[in-house]
């Protein structure tokens, strides 16, 4: 079991030229825990995302994997994207295999690390199918197994379900909870969808209009597997208020 990290930022801030992409922050992210993160196009979400993973450079502030500077292309950093960003001349195994080389492995661990990995995401039986061979969700499944794969002590995650239909989201949403609780990574997971944050995440951060700060620090202390139609409706209607505030303010309550 992966022993998950701690993050810590100081002060961050991020400038292009002179525009404020993301102003003084900050943020602990605690070891083995599931943070989403939810907040407006534009806001900075992804640039906050960009800094932990060590590629967007800081203006200000420092960020620290365990108490040490972050770098960009960490082994203990695994990172996935709305877009699978697979190759596709690759096979799922081949794919998978690809993320475990820069570890010096043994041709035979790495081809039964890999193959084990894209078991747990349940795609034994299509592991030599290529990417266009494959549904959307099954190449986002793929996307996690080669993150998973390395055992990293942060996953990033930038809407990497997105694009996927509604029933497919949830079937990735019970198996990425499952993967969460045998791993023991910590997560940062940035969404649109205040209900996927509440499905996935131990705490929610939610961000103003760009330049984003953090407005609010929810605590969502539900067992897992969590069922939609538990989720708790009172911390979405805040949540709603405040990303939409004159939405909320028209609206006339339900009766």
């Amino acid at each position: 079991m992966t022993t998950g990290a701690e993050v810590i930022l100081k002060g961050v801030e991020v400038r292009f030229n002179r525009a404020v992409a993301l102003p003084a922050t900050d943020l602990t992210l605690e070891r083995g825990r599931f943070t989403a993160l939810v907040g407006p196009s534009g806001c900075g979400k992804s640039t906050l995302m960009n800094v932990v993973a060590g590629f967007q450079p800081l203006s200000a502030g420092e960020v620290l994997l365990d108490g040490r500077p972050i770098a960009a292309q960490s082994d203990r950093i695994g990172v996935v994207f709305q877009q699978y960003a697979l190759f596709p001349w690759m096979t799922a195994l081949g794919n998978v295999r690809f993320a475990l080389r820069s570890l010096g492995l043994g041709r035979a661990e790495e081809k039964a690390r890999a193959e084990e990995a894209l078991a747990e995401v349940g795609l034994s039986d299509h592991m030599r199918k290529y990417p266009a061979q494959l549904s959307g969700g099954m190449r986002q499944r793929v996307a996690l197994a080669r993150s998973f794969v390395r055992r990293p002590a942060l996953l990033l995650m930038d809407e990497p379900f997105g694009a996927l239909d509604a029933q497919t989201r949830l079937s990735m949403h019970r198996l990425l909870s499952r993967i969460f609780l045998k791993a023991g990574a910590t997560v940062l997971f940035i969404t649109h969808d205040i209900d996927e944050a509440l499905m996935l995440a131990d705490r929610v951060l939610v961000m103003s209009p760009g330049p984003g700060r953090i407005l609010r620090d929810y605590a969502i202390d539900l067992p897992r597997p969590r069922n939609p139609a538990e989720l708790p409706h009172a911390v979405k209607a805040e949540i709603l208020d405040l990303l939409h505030p004159a939405f909320s303010q028209t609206c006339p309550p339900s009766t």
